[in-house]
C-alpha cells in the first residue's frame, strides 16, 4: 500500500473562495474523468458521494477541508475494499493521508496565494456574514 497524492485535489479548497461555480465545475470534471475509471460504474457515484463535503467547504471555507479529506478516505477505501478486497481501515488511512497532503498541503498553498493575490476577495460564506450560505 502506498500513499498517493492527486495534484488536482489541490483545487478542492478553492470551493471556499468560489462557491457553487467551483462545486459545479469540479463535480462535472470528476464525473467526466470517472467515466474511464478502472473501478467501473461504482466510481461514477464518487462526485455525488462527496457533494456534502464539498458543500461544507463552500459553507465553512478552508477549515472544512480536513472533513473533505476524511470523506474521500472513507469513500475510496469503501470502493477499493468492495472491488479489490483491500483492507478497509488501512486503505482509509493511506488515502486520507494522500488526500490531506494534496488538499491541505498543496491546496492550502494555492488557497493562501489566491487570497493574498486577490486581497480584496473574501472567501465565500466565511468572512462575510451577509453572504447567504
Amino acid at each position: 500500500m502506498a500513499i498517493q497524492c492527486r495534484v488536482a485535489d489541490a483545487l478542492y479548497p478553492l470551493i471556499g473562495l468560489f462557491g457553487w461555480p467551483a462545486i459545479i465545475g469540479i463535480t462535472i470534471g470528476e464525473f467526466i474523468t470517472n467515466t474511464v475509471s478502472p473501478l467501473g460504474p461504482i466510481d461514477l457515484l464518487s462526485p455525488l458521494m462527496l457533494l456534502p463535503a464539498k458543500w461544507l467547504i463552500k459553507r465553512f471555507g478552508f477549515r472544512a477541508v480536513p472533513v473533505f479529506a476524511v470523506s474521500v478516505g472513507l469513500w475510496v477505501a469503501f470502493m477499493l475494499s468492495v472491488m479489490f478486497s483491500q483492507p478497509y481501515w488501512i486503505t482509509m488511512i493511506y488515502v486520507t493521508i494522500g488526500e490531506g497532503i494534496a488538499s491541505l498541503g498543496f491546496g492550502g498553498l494555492l488557497y493562501a496565494a489566491l487570497v493574498r493575490r486577490l486581497g480584496w476577495f473574501q472567501p465565500h460564506g466565511v468572512l462575510d456574514n451577509n453572504v447567504a450560505a
